[in-house]
């Protein structure tokens, strides 16, 4: 179809551009550079500023949990005749085992998260998010699978991740009091669905695991 046409141009991503993520909660998916990104549009659209551009439009400063500072920004990007938007995040201040720190790429990050998540929608690296290519062959349809019900699992436990990271605070501080009562206060569908290996998206480590499974973790108070 003459409408894909731009669209297919852009989906597939060169293997040299990839970089497999090895930590955080996309650990094992692609990150994709976004430098990349803008020469596929130009090679396209044309150069930026004229055949494409982009704008910031919106930004949002939240409080998370535990002290951390999060911000969200909107980007709005023409092509074309087509006008669409992006939203993106970072964190401005992040908790790690040493404490609470600054983080002055935030806005740029949160930038281009925003800018790659618009470009979707003209088919920019389409065919990573489809599944259906990893950058050097086409995946396996079980792999597409797998990556769907992952990505199932992770909207059905968004909602407690305000718990999850309680948890896994505590473990890392060893204020197992804390951590315990957090797990405690989830219903016992919610731990089930949380008790879930690692080696298959589940949240906790399998260290984590173990300490919850101690006697100290349960007598914890």
């Amino acid at each position: 179809m003459k409408s894909l046409e731009k669209w297919n141009q852009l989906a597939r991503v060169p293997v040299e551009r990839l970089k497999t993520i090895q930590f955080g909660a996309l650990k094992g998916k692609s990150d994709i550079n976004p430098q990349w990104r803008y020469k596929a549009m130009t090679e396209v659209y044309g150069e930026c500023g004229k055949g494409w551009n982009h704008r910031l439009s919106d930004v949002q400063i939240v409080d998370g949990a535990n002290g951390e500072v999060l911000i969200f920004v909107e980007v709005k990007v023409w092509a074309g005749d087509k006008e669409f938007t992006g939203v993106g995040g970072d964190k401005i201040v992040t908790k790690d085992k040493n404490g609470l720190r600054s983080n002055d790429e935030a806005m740029k990050m949160a930038y281009t998260d925003a800018l790659g998540t618009a470009l979707k929608y003209v088919g920019v690296a389409s065919e990573i998010y489809e599944g259906n290519f990893d950058g050097s062959k086409y995946a396996d349809p079980t792999d597409a699978t797998a990556l769907a019900e992952q990505e199932r699992y992770e909207n059905m436990i968004a909602d407690l991740m305000t718990s999850v990271n309680a948890i896994k605070d505590g473990i890392a501080t060893g204020d197992l009091s804390t951590a315990n009562e957090a797990w405690g206060e989830l219903s016992d569908t919610e731990k089930q669905l949380l008790w879930k290996a690692p080696s298959k998206g589940g949240k906790f480590t399998t260290k984590e695991r173990e300490v919850m499974k101690s006697t100290e973790f349960r007598e914890a108070r």
